[in-house]
């Protein structure tokens, strides 16, 4: 019995041990993870930012190569 206790004890705290190394190993990839989907320092705009710019491209470029969608008739817009 002092044997089966002892080698079980042993073996929990193997067990024990490489559990919270996996819990370690899981935070640490999810921080990881996390630090890459959003870098830091560098912000993305928003729509109305990505709409403007493309106004005021379109503006520079004088319209003789893109029409406003705004512009065409509905009829149009959908024989493209």
């Amino acid at each position: 019995e002092r044997e089966c206790y002892s080698a079980f004890s042993t073996r929990l705290m193997a067990c024990a041990k490489v559990a919270v190394q996996c819990l370690l190993l899981a935070i640490g990839l999810g921080a990881v993870i996390v630090a890459d989907s959003r870098p830091l320092g560098r912000q993305f705009p928003d729509e109305a930012t990505m709409l403007a710019e493309a106004r005021a491209e379109e503006m520079s470029q004088g319209g003789s190569r893109h029409e406003c969608l705004e512009h065409r008739s509905p009829s149009a817009i959908t024989d493209m």
